[in-house]
């Protein structure tokens, strides 16, 4: 996973996090993507990261090297991001939305 931050007219974006398979897709298709380092008040720009397949596996690297395994340089990596499984309503949720749907639909 990395953060993909976009240059716009107003600055750089805050970012959303995408993973290498959006990363590997956006490049073929003609986005450009680049290591950008967050400075006190700016941005520094680091090195454009190229995509490749081995095996139907893509890849992505700031440098030519086409070997099976990703590099970025000194990015931090992350590994996953942890997305809490939605919770089920509670019967008292449940009969109370039930009450709601039942009073809107009495004034119809």
């Amino acid at each position: 996973m990395a953060k993909r931050h976009e240059d716009s007219d107003t600055g750089i974006t805050n970012g959303k996090f995408v993973d290498r398979i959006k990363t590997s897709f956006d490049i073929a298709n003609g986005l450009s993507y680049i290591t950008i380092y967050n400075r006190i008040s700016t941005w520094k720009k680091g090195n454009k990261i190229h995509f490749f397949r081995i095996h139907g596996e893509p890849y992505v690297r700031i440098d030519q090297n086409k070997v099976n395994q990703d590099y970025l340089e000194d990015i931090l990596k992350v590994e996953s991001l942890a997305i809490p499984e939605p919770e089920e309503a509670t019967p008292e949720q449940i009969a109370r939305l039930e009450q709601q749907i039942a009073k809107l639909e009495s004034k119809i």
